[in-house]
């Protein structure tokens, strides 16, 4: 799985932000990332998925969001995990 997240709703989605690996028979994934906001800001960030082998990729997951509140803190860095559950 790859994940990309934009600052704009609808994309264009190319900023790589975690390469999550299939392990066969795991049926859910977690991967922890960083992803970079502005400071002093209340940002939304626009999220999607892909599946991929070698050269070959899917087409976007369907679109999700976050709006990260950095009014109140020293930094524009956070981290956090991400949960898919495969189908």
């Amino acid at each position: 799985w790859k994940m990309y997240d934009s600052f704009t709703d609808g994309g264009p989605f190319t900023n790589l932000v975690a390469t999550i690996p299939y392990v066969p028979g795991q049926v859910t994934y977690e991967s922890d990332t960083t992803i970079f906001a502005p400071a002093d800001a209340i940002t939304t960030k626009y999220f999607v998925i892909t599946a991929f082998a070698g050269a070959l990729e899917s087409g976007h997951s369907n679109q999700v969001s976050y709006t990260f509140d950095f009014r109140e803190t020293l930094g524009g860095v956070i981290n956090f995990r991400i949960l898919g559950v495969a189908q």
